[in-house]
């Protein structure tokens, strides 16, 4: 093995081995095991009591003096000394530590509740920082920590024990909240309950999924109240939700008072009140300031917030940008202010006052005061999410199972095991050695995707594992094409070695071109489209990037340790071999093709029309929800939804099973959409007939709770976010594929795109199915698959091109289609193998179904669709574009000429 192998794999196990790192533990480990294994260190080495207690003798002294020196200089040497003895540990000290955790292990074994009239126990973080003020005592000596405050302490030891790998709520159920506002509290400003209501579910959507992949379920739940549920690993991701749903966010910059800024409150102080400062870590007590109630501005006008730490001062500092129209009224409000003292208020609490200087006319401002990173980033995504418009609570809270059967996880699971595995072996089987490479790539592409997801805080959901399953069926696609270019090297008579390092470079093109395409595609949809959609272009920009460097740099490592030494100057590679030659006139049935097409996507058209709203799930339209005390062995979920579907005709039901904080016994929720023609009434006594025949086979009863009317997940903004982000991702393609080819392929391929995602849809709504959530990333994946498959037999149609003055357009298209029909029909196999497997089983079989479609219509676009539209209009073209390559070529061989006479 070369010393240029080895190091390149050294360097990929590297990327590996930090990767893997990055993403453990997988799951949640014991905080309060955790907690005594990282003190033992602390309390072996700085166990002193002799010197502890003498350090608090030298600090009682120093008080004293310090309190009665006016220069600061006592208070210095305080600062100095009370950081010597924090590096000592008293008997008295570790015993109260261990005290102090034994305690709060017993309260969360206890369920001992946060408050005496809350229903809600203690989870252990919350139980360890009650017992840590209760003993009056900071933790972070024991953990070789920073001076940190406990509470910081506390979440980065959660931190530590929290599990990597988030399972969503059809796999592995959450947390759900019920949240409400009281009406009465509205201004005429605010507007109807219902139009406030919508607006927190916008704001809370921004906040608890503002990248997209926390697969949380927000809707509106009655006119006041809204249903937060969302798939937590621990105890702290709860806390942390809990606090992004009720904190108002309200930024408001205050006057303070002309002459008396620190109070007090005169009966003369008609429009002021007293606000209190942020507290730090320090324990003096916070600043009193007197403000003005009526703010000189607020934060509405935020449009971008950013957090990092103060380069002056070290502490966390969040920076905010306005909008035009707020720019503007910030820098009059500056002027109006110079050289006064301006308050920062956030939910009612000043985090600063500063003295304005000059105006600012930038548009920016910041906030300090933040002591963690933890803080800043949750203000800042707060911020930029927008301020609730009235004050909400949290009205319930309940702990939800799997919405999915454990039969269903446990089949889902296995089917996409099953493709994988089935890609591997027949990529094993078709090239043999260079198979073998192809299969340990595709592992290492999976591993690397999956560590990347759960690094950036990805929820895994079965449709997203299917949807990684397929992304790794996609990328058998550029090992074929590698492949197929070395045993095309291979034929002219090329040594292994070169046939190789050409069979790479010719192939780089076509990858090159298809994946930066969908790449660009998938960054315009995270920066114009919202949560689903931004999870989905995550998600696909992590496969890109892994394939890319899987296909092109580990592969490479394994042909390059192949074809060391006499294999090298060989003529031939096992398994890639000889092919078969294809030459099918595609042109033959174009017209039949395009009539077929023409059926089918009018079919689809009225299909959609004709169905309208009721072609929408009610992920989209809302529905009902029932909610029903469950007594008993509760029946599994499948059972329920089957006879739903068979007996009521209900179309992919919600079905959960939760359980209130601080009740017993379970309950079952129904959500599902409501049926045309059907009396409410009458419907749910028909549910409660048949949940009560299912329930006797296993013993369970079930009283109806009653019912709402609830909203669907999707709501204005994301629809018109998504038609906007769509837009915009083909006006990208448009550009890139014009730059890399000519205006008339990238007609072609949005001319393709639309084709395969109308009659995907169409076809999945014909056969009486409705279109949700899951099925909008199914018909995303698909359109990526297309374009894909497009750009690469449009990279081939290039490189032919230089054959326009010996044959004719449809000549060259052809034999372009020929030339790539093996790699075509091996992609296609490979790909449609995972779906028909998990068409069979698994929970995922509507998503299954769109993909199955799909991929059929999108290679037949490839050829069909695309290919024809460049084939009509681009015989002029492509002569231009072959009289360019050669005068390009005819340049470069002057060039070379010249460069060896002058050498």
């Amino acid at each position: 093995m070369s010393k240029s192998v080895k190091y390149r794999l050294i360097a990929v196990l590297i990327v590996l081995a930090l990767w893997m790192m990055e993403s453990t533990p997988l799951k949640n480990q014991d905080l309060f095991a955790h907690i005594r294994k990282q003190a033992e260190n602390s309390l072996a080495t700085k166990l002193n009591d002799t010197e502890a207690k003498k350090l608090d003798e030298q600090l009682s002294e120093l008080i004293v003096e310090a309190n009665e020196d006016n220069t600061g200089d006592k208070a210095r040497e305080l600062r100095e000394l009370r950081k010597v003895r924090n590096q000592y540990i008293s008997n008295e000290e570790a015993e109260t530590f261990k005290k102090i955790v034994d305690n709060a292990e017993a309260d969360v074994k206890a369920g001992k509740k946060k408050a005496e009239d809350s229903p809600v126990p203690m989870n252990p973080s919350e139980a360890l920082l009650h017992n840590t003020r209760t003993e009056n005592i900071r933790l972070f000596k024991f953990f070789g920590m920073p001076s940190f405050s406990n509470k910081k302490v506390v979440s980065r030891l959660q931190g530590e024990v929290s599990g990597r790998l988030k399972l969503g709520i059809d796999l592995k159920g959450g947390v759900e909240f019920i949240v409400a506002f009281d009406p009465d509290e509205l201004k005429p400003e605010d507007g109807e309950a219902i139009e406030v209501r919508d607006k927190i579910v916008e704001v809370l959507k921004k906040r608890i999924d503002s990248k997209g992949v926390a697969e949380a379920e927000i809707r509106p739940f009655s006119d006041n109240t809204v249903l937060v549920r969302v798939p937590v690993v621990n105890d702290a991701e709860r806390n942390a939700v809990a606090s992004l749903i009720t904190r108002q966010a309200e930024l408001q910059f205050r006057a303070l008072h002309e002459t008396r800024p620190n109070g007090p409150k005169q009966p003369e102080d008609i429009g002021y009140e007293l606000v209190y400062s942020k507290a730090d870590e320090s324990g003096r007590p916070p600043e009193v300031l007197l403000l003005k109630v009526e703010p000189e501005m607020t934060g509405k006008d935020i449009v971008k917030t950013s957090y990092g730490q103060d380069p002056d001062g070290g502490g966390w500092v969040v920076s905010k940008t306005f909008n035009q129209e707020g720019a503007k009224d910030f820098g009059e409000v500056t002027e109006r202010f110079v050289q006064k003292r301006l308050a920062i208020v956030l939910d009612g609490v000043c985090y600063s006052a500063p003295r304005i200087q000059a105006v600012i006319n930038g548009g920016t401002a910041q906030i300090d005061g933040m002591d963690s990173i933890e803080e800043a980033a949750e203000l800042a995504l707060v911020l930029q999410s927008g301020s609730l418009p009235v004050k909400i609570n949290i009205d319930g809270e309940s702990r939800t199972d799997a919405t999915l059967g454990e039969s269903s996880i446990k089949s889902g699971v296995m089917m996409t095991i099953i493709g994988v595995l089935g890609v591997m072996l027949f990529m094993m089987w078709w090239y043999k050695l260079p198979g073998l490479f192809a299969a340990i790539g595709l592992v290492i592409n999976l591993v690397l995707l999956a560590t990347s997801m759960m690094i950036y805080g990805a929820t895994f959901t079965l449709p997203g594992i299917a949807g990684i399953a397929l992304t790794l069926g996609m990328a058998v696609d550029s090992n074929v094409l590698i492949f197929e270019r070395i045993r095309e090297e291979l034929s002219t008579g090329r040594i292994a070695d070169n046939a190789t390092r050409e069979g790479f470079a010719r192939a780089f093109t076509a990858i090159f071109d298809a994946n930066l395409t969908t790449f660009i595609s998938a960054l315009i949809l995270y920066n114009f489209g919202t949560g689903p959609i931004q999870g989905f272009a995550i998600t696909l920009s992590i496969g890109i990037i892994t394939t890319m460097f899987t296909a092109i740099f580990v592969s490479r490592i394994f042909f390059d340790w192949m074809n060391n030494g006499e294999r090298g100057d060989k003529k031939v590679i096992s398994g890639l071999g000889t092919s078969k030659k294809w030459n099918i006139n595609f042109w033959k049935n174009r017209k039949k093709a395009f009539l077929l097409s023409t059926i089918l996507c009018g079919v689809s058209i009225v299909t959609l029309v004709t169905k309208g709203t009721d072609a929408l799930s009610v992920d989209f339209t809302g529905g009902t929800a029932l909610s029903y005390q469950v007594e008993g062995e509760a029946p599994d979920q499948e059972k329920i939804a089957a006879a739903l579907s068979s007996e009521l005709k209900v179309k992919s039901p919600r079905i959960a099973y939760k359980t209130a904080v601080g009740a017993e016994g379970k309950s079952l929720e129904l959500v599902f959409k409501d049926l045309p023609g059907e009396d409410a009434d009458t419907f749910a006594k028909k549910v409660d007939a048949l949940l009560n025949k299912i329930g006797s086979e296993t013993g369970a009863t079930f009283v109806n709770n009653g019912g709402e009317s609830i909203g669907g997940l999707v709501g204005e903004q994301f629809k018109s976010k998504a038609l906007s982000a769509m837009l915009w991702v083909m006006v990208a393609i448009f550009i890139y594929i014009t730059f890399r080819f000519e205006s008339v392929f990238a007609i072609g391929a949005i001319a393709a795109l639309a084709h395969d995602a109308l009659i995907a849809v169409g076809i999945f709504v014909l056969l009486g199915n409705q279109i949700s959530l899951p099925i909008i990333g199914a018909v995303l994946t698909i359109m990526g698959y297309s374009l894909n498959d497009t750009i690469v037999v449009y990279d081939r149609i290039r490189e032919k091109s230089g054959d326009i003055k010996k044959k004719s357009i449809f000549e060259i298209v052809n034999t372009a289609i020929n030339d790539m029909l093996g790699r075509t029909i091996i992609t296609s196999l490979t790909t449609l193998f995972v779906v028909i497997v998990l068409c069979l089983g698994g929970g995922v079989q509507e998503f299954a179904t769109v993909l199955t479609i799909g991929i059929g219509v999108g290679t037949f676009s490839s050829i069909y669709v695309a290919a024809p539209i460049v084939c009509n209009r681009m015989a002029t073209q492509l002569e231009r574009i072959s009289a360019e390559r050669d005068e390009r070529d005819i340049k470069r061989q002057n060039d070379q000429t010249v460069f060896q006479e002058e050498a």
